[in-house]
């Protein structure tokens, strides 16, 4: 059940292309954490969590998505909450994953999930932090599909780097891989 949510704009650029250029850039590590993702995170999760008249205490899981687990971290030790709090599935085991990225934490913490818990949900990118507090009801435990992402994840075919570049269009004077069903 989603009992707030909350977004938070800051006008940052830290991710940008140049027309001329091939590849984004992106700002450095510390300007990013500093400037646009802990301010802007630990705003949001406040607003989030005052909508339920709820501490940080109250949340079982913290999943944030972010620049790195530091800044994560410390987003969540900023509104009251613990490091342990910090659920960092599937960053610690998959990498990041991009835009899926949100989603993919929420499946594999609802897998394992008791009715009663908390958990926060946070995303970020280019200045732009959202939030949505989540209660996990008993329905959870009728809907869930016994640990479809676990097992996706674990079972999952690694993708060499030159295969990935390739696919990419990154590798000059290669021939482009094409998409494919599994």
């Amino acid at each position: 059940v989603v009992e707030a949510w909350c977004t938070v704009t800051q006008n940052i650029m830290d991710v940008w292309r140049l027309p001329d250029e091939a590849f984004p850039r992106r700002a450095d590590l510390p300007f990013l954490s500093e400037c646009g993702y802990v301010p802007a995170m630990t705003s949001c999760l406040r607003a989030a969590l005052k909508e339920v008249g709820g501490e940080a205490s109250t949340v079982a899981r913290f999943l944030l998505t972010g620049p790195d687990r530091r800044a994560a971290a410390r987003a969540v030790v900023t509104v009251g909450g613990a490091v342990e709090q910090l659920d960092e599935r599937p960053a610690s085991f998959a990498g990041d994953m991009g835009s899926v990225m949100p989603a993919a934490q929420l499946a594999l913490a609802l897998e394992t999930a008791a009715p009663g818990e908390r958990i926060v949900l946070g995303a970020y990118g280019s200045g732009i932090a959202d939030a949505v507090v989540l209660r996990v009801t008993d329905r959870m435990a009728a809907a869930r599909a016994a640990g479809l992402v676990s097992r996706w994840i674990a079972r999952r075919a690694v993708l060499g780097y030159e295969r990935f570049l390739k696919f990419k269009r990154v590798l000059l004077g290669e021939e482009p891989l094409h998409p494919f069903s599994s």
